[in-house]
């Protein structure tokens, strides 16, 4: 498929900095030069702050069993 599964852990004290939000801000310039066309993650429902950066990206975030799931279509 055409799809790329991305994860990003950024330490504690980092956090809240926005280094995750450049970092996926920059995956998905790449992933669109990369004709990929569809980026997803999986998350812990307690992530709220990456839910959050997702949404605010445009990712759509939905409920999948015991996780979140992210994705986006470039």
């Amino acid at each position: 498929t055409n799809e790329a599964e991305f994860s990003i852990i950024i330490i504690d004290e980092y956090q809240r900095h926005g280094i995750g939000t450049e970092l996926l801000s920059r995956l998905l310039d790449v992933a669109r030069d990369e004709k990929v066309e569809r980026v997803y993650a999986y998350m812990l429902p307690e992530n709220v702050g990456m839910r959050s950066t997702c949404e605010n990206l445009g990712f759509d975030v939905v409920a999948d069993d015991d996780l979140y799931k992210a994705s986006i279509l470039l």
